[in-house]
């Protein structure tokens, strides 16, 4: 075998790992790759040259962690909002999930993870021509989360918790939006990663800490504090 040097190279950084495929064996010597990306033993390719294995490195998965979740400005004044939900049937973790996050794990398509939404309310209905109260967004609520129990046993008890987040939200208006702010590094991650931020950020009432100067009605990230 001969391959001129513009079509090789020794050494050199590589995400994965190299192993010799006769023992099996993680192999950390020299070696050298040609420019159909296959490893060889040694810093120059010859016709001796033994054939390495390259592994891919292992992708480290989403954390299977619960989300905060909150309702948009105008899902507050509709009265109503769509939650998203995912249970990990070899432990029975149940998480929420932001409607991105959960559109991602359905594309995953894994056996052992099942998701589901719901419609949940935020205020409660009166009927003034006929003079009395429909069911109010507790009792509504308890019942959608009754009939999800035959479809992902244990969402009730995980929905319970969160309740409480969503009181008073028509209030919204009198709360105020920090602004222009500005986040140091070791203050924030991106939520649901490890990945850190810094810049320029603000607090929303309701949706906490977001990347940006200033709220605004177009997509931008949500924040959350690295904990120590």
């Amino acid at each position: 075998m001969y391959l001129p040097k513009f079509k090789q190279k020794a050494g050199g950084k590589i995400e994965g790992t190299l192993t010799d495929p006769n023992t099996g064996l993680l192999y950390t010597g020299p070696f050298v790759r040609d420019y159909k990306g296959n490893y060889f033993k040694g810093s120059k390719i010859t016709r001796n040259s033994k054939p390495l294995t390259y592994n891919e490195p292992e992708k480290p998965e989403t954390k299977f962690v619960n989300q905060a979740v909150y309702p948009t400005d105008k899902e507050i004044q509709k009265g109503k909002m769509k939650r998203y939900f995912a249970k990990d049937n070899r432990n029975g973790k149940i998480i929420e999930l932001t409607k991105d996050n959960y559109l991602a794990e359905n594309k995953k398509d894994k056996l052992y993870i099942d998701t589901v939404k719901l419609d949940w309310e935020l205020k409660e209905e009166k009927d003034t021509v006929k003079g009395y109260s429909n069911l109010n967004s507790k009792v509504k609520n308890e019942n959608t989360l009754k009939e999800l129990e035959k479809e992902m046993p244990g969402i009730s008890l995980t929905v319970k918790n969160n309740t409480e987040q969503f009181t008073n939200l028509n209030k919204l208006s009198t709360r105020i939006i920090q602004e222009n702010l500005a986040a140091e590094p070791g203050v924030f991650v991106f939520q649901g990663t490890d990945i850190p931020y810094s810049g320029p950020y603000h607090i929303h009432p309701i949706l906490g800490p977001m990347v940006g100067n200033n709220h605004t009605s177009t997509f931008h990230k949500k924040l959350e504090y690295i904990k120590k």
